[in-house]
């Protein structure tokens, strides 16, 4: 009996003891339990206060119109598409994508598209004519192997008698002709074909003969007071700055991008005359024919006290008819009646295949924009008047940006310029028209004011917002891109 007491005993004892070591045991997770809820309930607090921390001081969304302090407080371009990964969360919210998973709401962005008028620009005083140094041409000088020859001081080509062995293409760059009038003469006498090809020259008056036929002249950014002749292409050539007709073409004449104004100059000899942008009146026994003008601009406002401003296009035959003529996808500023197509009363003159058409037309005209009689035989179509400011070439020099903006109507109008996301905000003087209103100088009217920004910039949207909606204008940018995205404020 003792020993199966004692062996009781020992398994109660074992039992007593298992037990005793359960419970410590037990013990022992219950307060490993409670030490690590309270550990992870601290850590999640910190998490929170960080939290709070880094959105404290979050800045405002970049909107479209914003300001140089925005860009400068973020440190970051809000148009850049190459964002790099950052633990910075302020950062994060204003490079979100839309579209994007984010406890933040998304960005709402506007897209600006280039249209016509960014790829075929608008011509004007900094994108047309002759720039630069230039040599200066004087009387019978010898230019680039040709001799000059001097009739009653006028510096003429002569490929007749003189320059027997010149024939195909002969250029002519970066000369200064002005100091005299400058002629094609004995033209109909030669029996070869020669182009004559000027880049970047300035003319005073450049004649040739209306029945020019074996010369071509090849104008390209060059400045002239006046050209009167045949036979000849014109880019980006500036005419006026004189008190005679800008261009007086008899046949195939070709003038694309050119810029023609400012006729107010005084008459040398105080008699008066009657000047227009363009005249087409003809030539006995030749009629005008194969003339062309496309995407030109004139700016011929009448101003008193200086020459009478006829017309910027006057389509006015006199001594032959006009067959196989076009004014297209112009820009005409100016003029009694801006535009004129009828034939003159010293005989009936016939128009063929005669069209003036998408013209657009400012207000600084005295009367209206197309003289009330049109001859038969001419097709006018969309004519209709220029309602907001336009940009025209826009640049860089030196650093800084540069836009040419004019204001073609007779109300002050607000052009507002978003640049790399800072807008900028310009008032723009109205210009003057009708009978009695008009300023004193061509130089006064609002045409190719140079607006400029302290900034190289990336890429400039411009608009006309004077209407109080945003009219888009003009859109450049400088990584060949078509297309942009700008955040903006919903």
């Amino acid at each position: 009996m003792e020993s199966k007491g004692k062996c009781v005993f020992g398994i109660r004892a074992r039992v007593a003891a298992f037990w005793g070591v359960a419970v410590i045991a037990l013990f022992v997770v219950l307060i490993c339990q409670a030490l690590h809820s309270d550990k992870t309930d601290r850590l999640s607090d910190t998490v929170i206060d960080m939290s709070v921390t880094d959105y404290e001081d979050e800045p405002e969304e970049i909107p479209i119109t914003g300001s140089t302090e925005q860009e400068e407080h973020t440190g970051k371009d809000p148009m850049s598409d190459n964002h790099e990964e950052s633990d910075d969360q302020t950062a994060n919210v204003i490079k979100e994508s839309p579209g994007e998973d984010s406890e933040n709401r998304d960005i709402p962005h506007v897209t600006f598209q280039k249209r016509d008028e960014d790829y075929e620009v608008i011509p004007d005083k900094y994108n047309c004519g002759a720039k630069g140094n230039l040599t200066k041409v004087g009387i019978s000088d010898t230019v680039n192997g040709v001799k000059l020859k001097e009739s009653g001081g006028i510096n003429s080509f002569d490929f007749c008698y003189i320059n027997k062995s010149i024939e195909g293409e002969t250029y002519f760059t970066d000369y200064d002709f002005s100091e005299h009038i400058v002629a094609v003469y004995n033209a109909d006498a030669i029996d070869r074909e020669i182009t004559l090809v000027f880049d970047n020259c300035k003319f005073s008056t450049f004649r040739s003969l209306a029945n020019l036929r074996n010369i071509r002249l090849i104008f390209r950014n060059c400045t002239f007071n006046s050209f009167f002749g045949c036979c000849a292409d014109f880019e980006h050539c500036k005419f006026g700055d004189s008190y005679t007709d800008g261009i007086v073409p008899f046949h195939d004449v070709f003038v694309k991008d050119c810029y023609i104004s400012n006729f107010s100059s005084r008459d040398e000899k105080g008699t008066g005359v009657h000047t227009d942008g363009t005249q087409l009146y003809g030539k006995e026994g030749m009629d005008v024919t194969n003339v062309r003008y496309e995407h030109c601009r004139f700016e011929v406002p009448c101003i008193p006290g200086t020459n009478e401003i006829n017309a910027c296009i006057m389509l006015q035959m006199e001594y032959s008819n006009g067959i196989d003529i076009s004014f297209d996808n112009c820009i005409c500023n100016g003029g009694g009646y801006t535009l004129y197509a009828l034939s003159k009363d010293k005989g009936f003159k016939y128009y063929e295949n005669v069209s003036i058409s998408n013209i657009a037309v400012g207000q600084s005209r005295k009367y209206g924009s197309l003289y009330p009689v049109v001859s038969e035989g001419v097709e006018i179509s969309n004519i209709y008047d220029i309602d907001s400011l336009y940009v025209a070439s826009v640049w860089k020099e030196n650093g800084k940006t540069h836009m040419s903006v004019t204001n073609d109507t007779l109300q002050l109008r607000k052009l507002v310029v978003n640049a790399d996301g800072v807008t900028y905000t310009y008032d723009i003087p109205p210009g003057k028209g009708g009978e009695k209103d008009h300023y004193d100088r061509f130089e006064d009217y609002p045409f190719d004011i140079d607006i400029c920004i302290d900034s190289d910039c990336r890429y400039i949207v411009c608009f006309d917002q004077t209407s109080g909606e945003d009219k888009q204008i003009r859109f450049v940018t400088w990584d060949g891109s078509d297309s942009i995205s700008i955040p903006c404020e919903e």
